[in-house]
């Protein structure tokens, strides 16, 4: 996609999320809320650029999310949710997610860390409300947390057969009314966005979004929680939860946390939607996001603050010298299957151009590499100097030197390590890199050649060289993540 095309693409999404005929169904269209120029994000828009696309991949969404929904429908039995144990009233309700089954009986939580906790020792009530994105249902999984400090609810992937008739049956009807709009469109580009998301409003992802702001409206109505804390990152089901909240509870403050890296053109979050959809303020990972998002034209009026996060590494105290070891490569891609054979088969293309360096294959929590192997034979069989890494990433960026990446926040960390951040780029694609403001240090390179290039004269250097380079990324990797600051949250719910 061309920098124009996606300018295309944000402006006419916008239109349709902003339009005098949006509604709650309308906003819980996923495919609405471009969030990124990301690659795999950019996927789903191929059929409004590609003609010979778009027929096949509306067919297959129509039927895939059919069959989705109606396995999902009886899953659980119907079941809302389910809990260890569910309070009459809470201070704070935090929304999250359940990623890993490892995660069960977890004291810290995979986005909040113990910051739940740490506000229930500053005296306010907490709960928190689990998105699962784990197959098993939650009844296996859920006597991992029965002593937990504050309790969990881990939200079921069902509301039994009438409640999911009720959802099909109101994006039917959102269905419908874009279809007629997309009659009366200004112009061909316009109308084949219309139709297009007339198509995703029937899919599995826009009854998910309705789903989780029909269970939140729920436990907000039984707990009246002051306010409701959500990782934010502008998806549609974020903006539903929202508008959820306050249709049962007016005056909740709606707290959004943005807990991660932001692209070059990131998109959805820099808007508002205006009405319930917006949050009342959003809290960021650090200074770096904060002053990002602060100078985003479409949120004038939001509040900004830093929260910190919990997955901040530690800052070196010491100048920092070179690992023991064969000069070692760390490989650090995203939890996409996609993005994993990218840099995994560039890594490849690396290491048979480089055998004295050695490249460790990280995988996110979310993937296993077994799984990843599946899809390309040559990841079965591995050369002597590629290894999988099967230690804590702390041990990782100890014994490298360099970090191949691409859309990871992994690699801020890297970088407070001490490792020399690279940027794998692809021809025809736009660049994404999370760390797009650093000027010195991160290296970008295309081929295998360039990344040996950047080795080789790493090699040469001297080290009060590198550390004199790396000094200023450093510095604003300190600013990108910081640690949690409990007070920011709790002065933000006292002020409310």
């Amino acid at each position: 996609m061309t920098e124009d095309e996606y300018r295309l693409l944000t402006r006419v999404c916008d239109d349709i999320l902003l339009g005098p005929g949006s509604s709650v169904e309308r906003v819980a269209i996923r495919w609405l809320h471009v969030l990124s120029e990301h690659p795999h994000n950019l996927m789903q828009y191929a059929e409004l650029f590609d003609d010979r696309q778009r027929g096949l991949l509306r067919s297959l969404r129509r039927i895939g999310g059919r069959v989705a929904h109606a396995v999902s429908t009886f899953r659980e039995g119907g079941t809302w949710f389910y809990g260890d144990r569910s309070p009459d009233r809470a201070d704070v309700l935090f929304v999250s997610h359940f990623v890993n089954a490892a995660q069960a009986g977890a004291a810290s939580d995979f986005y909040f860390g113990e910051l739940p906790d740490a506000l229930a020792a500053r005296g306010r009530t907490c709960a928190v409300a689990l998105i699962n994105h784990v197959e098993h249902p939650a009844p296996t999984f859920m006597p991992g947390w029965v002593a937990a400090k504050v309790p969990r609810i881990v939200l079921s992937r069902t509301l039994g057969v009438r409640g999911e008739a009720t959802l099909a049956r109101r994006l039917r009807s959102e269905s419908r009314r874009l279809r007629i709009e997309a009659c009366g469109a200004r112009d061909d580009f316009h109308r084949r966005a219309l139709l297009s998301a007339a198509g995703h409003a029937r899919s599995m992802n826009s009854v998910i979004a309705l789903r989780i702001g029909e269970q939140v409206a729920e436990l907000v109505r039984r707990i009246r929680p002051g306010a409701i804390v959500a990782t934010y990152e502008a998806h549609a089901w974020e903006r539903v939860v929202f508008a959820a909240a306050r249709s049962v509870h007016p005056a909740v403050r709606c707290i959004g946390y943005h807990h991660t890296i932001l692209f070059p053109r990131q998109h959805a979050v820099k808007r508002r939607l205006g009405g319930a959809f917006d949050p009342d303020l959003i809290l960021t990972a650090g200074p770096a996001t904060r002053d990002q998002l602060a100078c985003a034209p479409g949120l004038g009026g939001i509040p900004i603050g830093v929260l910190g996060t919990h997955r901040r590494s530690p800052v070196p105290q010491t100048r920092r010298q070179p690992p023991d070891g064969p000069p070692t490569c760390l490989v650090i891609p995203e939890g996409l299957p996609g993005e994993c054979l990218v840099l995994f088969d560039f890594a490849l293309q690396c290491a048979k151009l480089a055998p004295s360096v050695r490249f460790l294959l990280r995988m996110h929590p979310v993937l296993t590499f077994a799984s990843i192997a599946a899809q390309d034979s040559r990841l079965q069989s591995l050369p002597p100097n590629v290894e999988v890494s099967a230690i804590p990433i702390a041990g990782d960026y100890a014994r490298s030197r360099w970090a191949l990446y691409r859309g990871s926040s992994a690699a801020v960390h890297a970088v407070l390590a001490g490792i020399r951040p690279i940027y794998v780029s692809r021809p025809g694609e736009l660049s994404f890199d999370p760390m797009h403001e650093l000027a010195s240090w991160r290296s970008v390179v295309s081929t295998a050649e360039e990344f040996l290039q950047t080795v080789e004269s790493d090699l040469r250097a001297s080290q009060d060289r590198l550390n004199a380079e790396a000094a200023p990324a450093m510095t604003y990797c300190q600013n990108y993540f910081s640690p949690v600051d409990v007070v920011a949250l709790d002065s933000a719910l006292q002020s409310a």
